[in-house]
């Protein structure tokens, strides 16, 4: 009998949730990461009791801000690279290539 949420390949069984609602890509895991950074950020600076962050930790949360972005635009990258219209021009360019 079959259970649901049980999977067994060659014999070993394994738990397992693979609802397409729970899977999420690059993007949009990084877009959830920017969104809750930002949503921490608002909340501090809305709570403003103390006086403004000294300078080193300001420092330290631009480059955290930079590194996100950075990481961000990696991600983009390499998900136009991986697209289906880059690989089809990269496809297109080798049989130019070898049909002349």
């Amino acid at each position: 009998m079959l259970r649901p949420g049980l999977v067994a390949i060659d014999g070993a069984k394994l738990a397992a949730n693979a609802s397409r609602d729970s899977n999420k890509t690059a993007e949009q895991l990084a877009a959830e990461i920017l969104a809750e950074a930002e949503a921490v950020d608002a909340a501090e600076a809305a709570a403003g009791n103390g006086p403004e962050l000294p300078a080193a930790i300001a420092r330290r949360e631009a480059k955290r801000k930079a590194r996100l972005r950075e990481l961000l635009d990696e991600l983009e990258t390499e998900a136009a690279e991986k697209s289906y219209e880059a690989h089809m021009a990269r496809r297109a360019e080798i049989e130019a290539r070898t049909h002349c």
